[in-house]
């Protein structure tokens, strides 16, 4: 077996781990949007500003790049390996590398790829529990970044202008950049499993 320290873990006790309300991370990209709305009632344009966002996203995505190639050296987990390529796509273009704003998305479709190509690998149980809850938020609020830079919500009636728009995407991202981190660590601290 090429990978041994993944270890397989039944479909019932990831079941049994997670309940409704382990799925709060989702809430993270709405509540970001919200409060995008309160910094700029209150005039907090220093948060609000392009520039800073820019900034942290190089650095966020540069630290979920390092956490991950890091775990996948360290576990050779299938899961890791793929989070540090798509951490390592992330982070070619928020430097803005020429042709990543579109290669962005040809590596998605490359990562979706391998990751259908991989998917023995990857139900060895290493992609369930908190890693999952996780990982499904991050991809949540990215999209939610995407539909807002792109306007789509206005088809559900939420209408923003452009600087506000712009405020919202760049928070988004970051946001999501920060859940990337997480997610590296997010079954690393579980509780101690307690005999009865």
């Amino acid at each position: 077996m090429m990978f041994p320290e993944v270890i397989e873990i039944s479909e019932s006790s990831s079941a049994d781990r997670l309940r409704w309300w382990n799925w709060w991370p989702m809430l993270l990209g709405p509540a970001d949007m919200l409060f995008v709305c309160l910094a700029r009632r209150l005039g907090w344009t220093w948060f609000l500003s392009k520039g800073l966002h820019e900034a942290l996203g190089t650095h966020l995505t540069a630290a979920a790049a390092g956490c991950y190639l890091l775990l996948a050296w360290r576990s050779g987990n299938p899961v890791h390996k793929l989070l540090a390529a798509l951490s390592i796509a992330f982070l070619c273009r928020e430097i803005h590398f020429a042709g990543t704003t579109h290669g962005v998305y040809a590596a998605l479709a490359l990562l979706v790829l391998w990751a259908w190509l991989w998917r023995g690998r990857l139900k060895t149980g290493a992609a369930e529990g908190r890693l999952l809850v996780w990982l499904c938020a991050t991809a949540f609020t990215y999209i939610l970044s995407e539909l807002v830079a792109r306007n789509i919500l206005r088809v559900v009636g939420i209408h923003y202008g452009l600087e506000m728009r712009c405020w919202t995407e760049e928070s988004l991202e970051s946001m999501a950049h920060v859940m990337l981190i997480i997610t590296a660590f997010s079954d690393r601290f579980r509780r101690p499993k307690v005999s009865p």
